[in-house]
């Protein structure tokens, strides 16, 4: 009789929350060769898997045959990419291993404007200010400023008055921005929501976890509320009949001064503090396994407890 073949997934951004978070779970969890991938010889992912390989970067010329001789080289039967600047490359392929969602969702998610103009009739977003008609007296600030394109709190300013504004606006000029590539908005002063979906291959929505983001390292969650919210779960499933998904995604809303959810961004990947998820009792990386390879998901494994999540680090 021939032997069980053991399943071969391979996690790129292994240097990165998401990527490590996914390797961690994914080796305590299942029986899985993992392959650990990254741009970086020196990425802590690599200490968890089974193997490692160091990858071009997702711009260079090269990337994308060699993840594709990767993948064949390796027989790799999944790759789950968790780097922003890879997901529009990967996406193009359609490759039939690779968990992502469709180009065309992946193309607005990647750009935050985009994103909240495609969905502003569907759900609450913030209001967007156009830079040249900031006025010196005008009583929107304070007001929130990101580039349209960027990973995590990098470039992220809540601005106070107009000369502060303009300041950090030549300030990003000077790191390569143009105005174009600057999103303004309202700020939003309460709680901030991280929500982890996962979706099956028809885009429906197969699990749904808010947890409140009670404190932050960078961009990624150190301490999370998790919390039952089926206002929430609405707001997903309206977002998803407008852009389809599949696999691992993960939301962010935050609340403006009347309470109202208003949506950040999405991003078409898992998130980087998974493992609270997981604490509380939802297992996104094992589960997006199960889903790709047409495994039974069970109710209980979709089910989880409202719980405060303290993560800390750990040295190796």
């Amino acid at each position: 009789m021939e032997k069980h073949k053991v399943k071969r997934v391979m996690v790129t951004g292994a240097g990165g929350a998401s990527g490590l978070s996914t390797i961690r779970l994914l080796r305590k969890t299942t029986n899985y060769e993992i392959i650990a991938a990254d741009a970086s010889e020196y990425a802590s992912g690599f200490l968890f898997a089974n193997e490692k390989l160091v990858l071009p970067l997702a711009r260079d010329e090269s990337y994308t045959n060699k993840i594709l001789s990767i993948m064949e080289d390796k027989k790799v039967d999944l790759l789950i990419p968790n780097v922003d600047e890879e997901l529009s490359v990967l996406s193009s392929l359609q490759h039939s291993k690779i968990l992502i969602s469709p180009a065309s969702t992946i193309s607005i998610c990647l750009d935050k404007l985009k994103t909240i103009t495609h969905l502003r009739d569907t759900i609450s977003v913030p209001s967007v200010y156009d830079y040249s008609t900031i006025k010196e007296d005008d009583s929107v600030f304070p007001l929130f400023l990101k580039p349209r394109q960027s990973r995590g709190s990098r470039n992220v300013f809540c601005v106070k008055n107009i000369k502060h504004l303009k300041s950090i606006v030549e300030y990003l000029k000077c790191e390569g921005f143009t105005t174009d590539d600057i999103m303004i908005t309202e700020n939003l002063p309460g709680d901030e929501y991280t929500v982890e979906c996962l979706f099956d291959k028809d885009g429906h929505l197969i699990v749904c976890l808010p947890r409140i983001r009670m404190a932050t390292n960078g961009s990624v969650c150190t301490i999370g509320h998790v919390v039952r919210n089926e206002t929430i779960n609405k707001i997903v499933t309206k977002i998803s009949k407008k852009l389809k998904f599949c696999g691992p995604i993960n939301v962010q809303f935050k609340k403006d001064v009347f309470g109202t959810l208003k949506l950040l961004e999405i991003n078409p990947r898992l998130a980087g503090s998974t493992p609270i998820s997981y604490e509380s009792g939802i297992n996104f990386p094992k589960l997006s396994c199960k889903q790709f390879f047409n495994e039974v998901i069970y109710e209980h494994e979709k089910d989880y407890k409202e719980t405060i999540i303290y993560r800390i680090l750990e040295e190796h």
